[in-house]
């Protein structure tokens, strides 16, 4: 008998199957399916909260974050009030914001906060503390980085402040109050995403 396309129902790779046997493993993923389920999984795109979800889960769990947030967004799209594909998304931002240097970290804020937000409202109880720790650890690492920022910035006046009383140089204590100032920005965005943790 020849073989038919299908899809595995865990991880969605195309595969081709014996229709006249009931159920097979996934070459990929080892996952055990009933083979009429992966063929209809074939024939209808495979469009199922729980097929793009756990797609979005396979290319994850491979270190894949670009295929992953093309099928957790689409899980987002499809199934905006799932929140499965909401904390995917933001499984990603945080499996990416690891490999990020200091200043691109920052960046990530609203995408985090957007998509923790709303896993947190649609997820059920006993998801939420997964997530919100998720969260908290992004937080902890912008913090640390806007330390880092900070403690700069504040060596820096102080180098300046330094140099300044001993030269006495004008164009230095014109810079003076830029820096306090910028000081000041530093330690209140510090402040704010402290508010977060």
């Amino acid at each position: 008998m020849p073989l038919v396309p299908a899809k595995c129902t865990n991880c969605g790779a195309a595969l081709e199957l014996d229709p006249s046997k009931d159920a097979a493993v996934c070459p990929y993923c080892h996952t055990p399916f009933v083979v009429e389920k992966a063929i209809n999984n074939y024939m209808d795109g495979g469009e199922s909260a729980d097929t793009v979800i756990a797609q979005g889960d396979a290319w994850l769990n491979m270190g894949n974050t670009g295929e992953a947030a093309v099928c957790y967004r689409r899980a987002t799209e499809k199934f905006p009030s799932d929140y499965r594909g909401w904390r995917g998304l933001l499984m990603v931002e945080l499996r990416v914001t690891t490999v990020l240097q200091d200043d691109k970290v920052e960046a990530r804020r609203p995408a985090v906060s957007m998509y923790s937000n709303q896993a947190l409202a649609l997820a059920p109880a006993s998801e939420k503390p997964a997530i919100q720790k998720a969260r908290r650890d992004y937080f902890q690492r912008l913090y640390q980085v806007l330390e880092k920022k900070r403690d700069s910035v504040r060596r820096e006046l102080e180098d300046m402040e330094r140099q300044a009383a001993i030269t006495g140089s004008e164009s230095l204590k014109w810079e003076l109050p830029k820096l306090r100032e910028k000081l000041q920005e530093a330690q209140f965005r510090l402040e704010v995403i402290g508010r977060e943790l």
